[in-house]
């Protein structure tokens, strides 16, 4: 994330160098002693590293509001970015904050609302890869799912509107045909199944209905016809391995 300039002397001693991060990423920088130029850099640094975190986090930082910055300031100071490339470091702040949020009294949900905003930009950005050969959908055979998809589970209805209601919530991301972010809240039981895609289908359904205590009936099984029916539909179930 910082980078010496070419030629540039005072950035080659180790010292130095650890002087110039200390004044990038505190809060209060003691900048006496280094360059001018490193105040200006400082500045840019700061400002193109907040830009990411907002844009990412955006109805996280819009609910808590001056609390948001202020968490941000201090994960610079006391942990700062380990990544060198800057759509990380919104996840390594979200990974930093997470206690820090719950120790200073921040609403419950914040915590879910900020992994789904990150969730949304990782399944968003994510290149589209070749896929397996997939075959048609058989009992016995383990469901073939696009790459694209992931599941996270939540505590709180964090895709309805805020402050979201505390409800058990998993929610299914992935691309739609014209390759926009669609989101899908999936019951315990197709939960359960997706989350069993790499076993056969029998045991992915058999397995899950004892999990969430659903009989294995003829009602259950037309139910999953169904869900795997809309998931093709949607593009998340590319067929059987």
């Amino acid at each position: 994330m910082l980078q010496n300039h070419p030629g540039d002397s005072l950035m080659e001693d180790d010292e130095t160098q650890r002087a110039i991060r200390d004044a990038v990423l505190s809060e209060e920088p003691n900048l006496a002693g280094l360059p001018p130029r490193i105040a200006i850099y400082r500045q840019l640094v700061r400002n193109t590293l907040s830009e990411v975190v907002h844009k990412l986090l955006a109805r996280t930082r819009e609910h808590m509001g001056p609390a948001f910055d202020d968490s941000f300031a201090r994960f610079l100071e006391e942990h700062g970015p380990r990544t060198h490339y800057l759509r990380d470091v919104p996840r390594e702040f979200v990974v930093w904050a997470t206690p820090y949020w719950r120790e200073t009294g921040a609403a419950a949900w914040v915590v879910d609302l900020a992994r789904h905003e990150l969730t949304c930009f990782g399944v968003s950005t994510a290149p589209r890869l070749a896929e397996p050969r997939a075959v048609d959908v058989a009992i016995d055979r383990p469901l073939l799912l696009s790459s694209l998809v992931r599941m996270e589970h939540y505590a709180y209805a964090v895709h309805e509107p805020l402050p979201p209601p505390p409800r058990a919530t998993t929610l299914l991301y992935y691309r739609d045909h014209e390759h926009l972010l669609r989101t899908l809240e999936l019951s315990p039981l197709a939960a359960a199944i997706l989350e069993r895609a790499a076993l056969p289908l029998k045991d992915a359904i058999a397995e899950g209905c004892s999990e969430t205590n659903i009989p294995m009936n003829d009602d259950t099984l037309a139910s999953v016809a169904r869900l795997l029916a809309d998931l093709g539909d949607r593009g998340v179930l590319l067929g059987a391995v």
